[in-house]
Order: structure tokens, then C-alpha cells, then sequence
């Protein structure tokens, strides 16, 4: 099984497991969430804040909207995405369990891109 793979299988896998909580109306994001990334707008390499979020392989990630518009965000090759995000809503966590760099873009509006830099 290639390494994208394997981190696609996890994502649908950490996604499946947190739907029963999705719930949550924390600010920060559903609970369990070890990084926030925040949707800013249609800004380019500044669409995304961090432009580039860093955690460790097993950490999760989720994405709050915080523009006026839906967005999503989907990695560049595919290995991982949240579907439509709505304003003010925030992604179901997706968990990384592979280290590397992951570039990623809002389909919706493919200028947008951001980061993650995964350690092991």
C-alpha cells in the first residue's frame, strides 16, 4: 500500500470515527481537534491561516470557514478532503498518520492554497 494511500485510508477512517461528534459549537473547532486552520478568503497564499499548519503524524487537523462563502479543501493528489465547508462551520477532523509535506487547495475556488508539514 503506497504512503498516499495508507493516509487516505486514515483520513476516511478518523472521519467515520468522529461524525458521531460533529456536533460541537467550540470556536476552535470539534472537540478532540489538535489544530485549527481558518478559511480567511479568497486570498491566495493567504487564504489559509497558518498558510502552513504543522503537527505531528497521529495529530488531527480540521478547517473553520471563517469567510462569508462555502470553501473545501482537498489535498493536491487527492489523498485527502473535507467536502463543502459552510460559513462558520468547521471540517470534520482528518487525521495524519503519514509525515511529509502536503500541499492542498480549495476546489471551489483553486487560488486558494495552504499546507501542512507533518513530522513523524
Amino acid at each position: 500500500m503506497s504512503k498516499r494511500t495508507a493516509l487516505l485510508l486514515t483520513a476516511v477512517l478518523a472521519m467515520a470515527a468522529a461524525f458521531p461528534g460533529c456536533g460541537s459549537d467550540s470556536p476552535t473547532g470539534p472537540s478532540g481537534v489538535d489544530v485549527v486552520v481558518t478559511v480567511q478568503g479568497i486570498q491566495g497564499s493567504m487564504s489559509f491561516s497558518p498558510g502552513t499548519a504543522t503537527i505531528r503524524a497521529g495529530q488531527t487537523v480540521a478547517w473553520r470557514n471563517g469567510d462569508s462563502v462555502s470553501h473545501d479543501v482537498e489535498e493536491d493528489t487527492g489523498a485527502f478532503g473535507t467536502g463543502n465547508i459552510a460559513p462558520g462551520a468547521t471540517s470534520m477532523p482528518i487525521r495524519m498518520s503519514v509525515a511529509g509535506g502536503f500541499a492542498y487547495h480549495c476546489t471551489i475556488h483553486p487560488s486558494m492554497v495552504g499546507s501542512l508539514s507533518v513530522s513523524p
